[in-house]
């Protein structure tokens, strides 16, 4: 679908200069063992001897809702308040798992709290890659409906329409991406950015030190997510994007981690941490002294995002969105959150589902837990690369084995992990939670073509990859961590073939506009159409005409005159 145009259409522009274009193909080796307002404005670029596609003019969206009214606490609440340690509730259940004896003590963590190196025993490398059954396979990344379980706005329904993984991986474990440039997928990827502040609605404000050692001096106000903020945003001409906060709680509050229990023989201690109304909070083991006397204060642990860090690894694979608010965390370290988005887009009036990436946003050791849940299409890797740090050296991200990380007989060690394993209360409510049942039940890929996706260690050697779902109406990120750990995610505009299955998939990225540098992307194609968002595309040679737009077959090929014209 990448050429150059014969036929000049209204639309169409001649330059000459034309940005190279990342398209998703699955090539790969064999793996080895708050406040700034963002200019979206597009910028020309010196024209080109080939046709490149400009978009149709801006399509605003059909109408854009305003946000309910908070649930959360007033604006500008500040998370390090008076250090009045709050009583733990009474009657409150606890794990009766063993836990290795406390370290000597540890550095008290701050928002720049220098990593430990992790330290694995005998036979904890790279995971290798498995065979994987067929049968598995042939079913692969289908979208499940939501089942016939009353309101599916019940609050206590989250990640009901999740496909779990199992431990049977539904794909093989991609390599290292040799076919695509890692700055040209940067730029073809629209991240959600927190500073973006014009396109944002419904927020609230929280104060959080500089320092968190320090936890009344220096504070900073940043932006906040509450229940109804909504990010709307015409990412390129004719699409507009929106991310709405359905609802902000926890991985045990998850339909996802009850079953989980219940499928893998929990004990009746260990299934009542499943609560549907659990809040976003700190974690009881916490060193951090903000973090410590916001848990002992019972406050809510705010939602966040800022710019990417020494501590984001996926930079040094050159995913790097420079000082854009996109790495989404707790405000303080130690936090265990979740935050359930409702997603929806335009293009060019049509209402569409967009394709959807996420990514870690810093550096997960073992014991740093962060997951991704879709009720689209299961997650598909669409990109993972050596660390330009360590090019020698890089091998691919491998599952959290939380089995081994909060067992009885555990195989890691570090400062942050051992924050969680003495964890014993976690939240405004000060309950226990099953760290254990954080972890993948899919060992090989982390969840791969499922509906969830983590949690994976990507510190030191091992790498970043970057998903993606299709077809979905709500995402979810989660993270629980000792430390600052963050995820970050994005809108993919991809265009898709319509050809039989028979004949595999075909698709290319095709936004107008660098979604790092808001510069302009001039974009090649073949005839007088330019390419269309397609979603879910009827797989019969015409699924893609009757679509949004007819950009693909021989009549957009045809200069004017020779095209069939309507019976008179």
């Amino acid at each position: 679908m990448v050429g150059t145009s014969a036929s000049a259409a209204a639309e169409e522009n001649t330059d000459t200069t034309s940005e190279s274009v990342a398209a998703v193909a699955t090539a790969s080796e064999t793996p080895a063992t708050s406040t700034a307002t963002s200019a979206a404005s597009t910028s020309e670029t010196t024209s080109t001897v080939a046709t490149t596609y400009e978009a149709s003019p801006a399509v605003t969206a059909a109408s854009t809702s305003t946000a309910p009214a908070s649930t959360s606490e007033a604006s500008s609440t500040s998370t390090a308040a008076s250090a009045t340690a709050a009583t733990p509730t009474a009657a409150t259940p606890k794990l009766e798992a063993a836990t290795p004896a406390n370290k000597a003590a540890e550095t008290a963590s701050t928002t720049t709290d220098k990593k430990e190196e992790t330290t694995l025993s005998a036979g904890q490398g790279a995971t290798a890659n498995n065979t994987v059954a067929t049968e598995e396979t042939a079913n692969t990344s289908r979208r499940r409906t939501r089942r016939a379980v009353g309101d599916p706005n019940d609050p206590s329904l989250i990640g009901d329409d999740v496909e779990d993984a199992t431990s049977t991986p539904k794909v093989e474990k991609p390599g290292f991406t040799t076919d695509i440039d890692a700055k040209s997928m940067a730029s073809q990827i629209s991240w959600l950015d927190f500073g973006d502040v014009a396109n944002w609605t419904g927020t609230t404000t929280v104060l959080v030190p500089k320092s968190e050692t320090k936890p009344t001096e220096d504070l900073e106000e940043k932006l906040a997510l509450q229940v109804g903020s909504t990010y709307t945003k015409e990412i390129m001409p004719g699409y507009v994007v929106t991310v709405k906060v359905k609802s902000l709680k926890p991985f045990q509050a998850t339909e996802i981690y009850k079953k989980r229990m219940e499928n893998q023989g929990a004990t009746e201690v260990e299934k009542a941490t499943y609560d549907p109304n659990a809040k976003n909070g700190y974690v009881s083991g916490v060193t951090s002294t903000a973090a410590r006397q916001a848990f002992n204060n019972g406050e809510e642990a705010k939602v966040i995002a800022d710019a990417q860090n020494n501590w984001t690894e996926i930079r040094f694979e050159n995913i790097d969105t420079k000082t854009k608010k996109t790495t989404i965390s707790s405000a303080l370290n130690g936090g265990n959150i979740g935050v359930q988005f409702e997603i929806s887009a335009t293009f060019r009036g049509k209402t569409v589902k967009p394709a959807i990436v996420m990514a870690d946003g810093e550096s997960a050791n073992p014991g740093e837990l962060v997951m991704f849940t879709t009720n689209g299409e299961g997650w598909q890797h669409i990109g993972e690369w050596k660390k330009f740090t360590r090019p020698k050296t890089s091998v691919t991200y491998e599952p959290q084995d939380t089995e081994n990380l909060f067992g009885p007989n555990p195989k890691f060690n570090n400062t942050n992990l051992n924050q969680l394993r003495r964890s014993t209360e976690v939240g405004p409510e000060k309950k226990p939670v099953a760290w254990k049942y954080f972890g993948n039940p899919d060992q090989v890929t982390g969840g791969l073509g499922t509906g969830i996706f983590g949690p994976n260690i990507s510190e030191g050697n091992r790498t970043v990859p970057i998903v993606m779902t299709r077809g979905a109406s709500e995402v979810g990120l989660y993270v629980a961590s000792g430390g600052k750990q963050s995820a970050m995610l994005g809108f993919f505009p991809i265009d898709e073939g319509d050809a039989p299955e028979s004949y595999g998939k075909a698709m290319h990225t095709i936004a107008t506009v660098d979604g790092v540098t808001g510069a302009k992307v001039n974009q090649p194609y073949l005839g007088n159409v330019s390419p269309d968002m397609d979603e879910n595309t009827a797989l019969d040679w015409f699924g893609d005409d009757k679509a949004t737009t007819a950009d693909e077959g021989i009549d957009q090929l045809l200069q004017m005159s020779l095209k069939v014209q309507p019976m008179r």
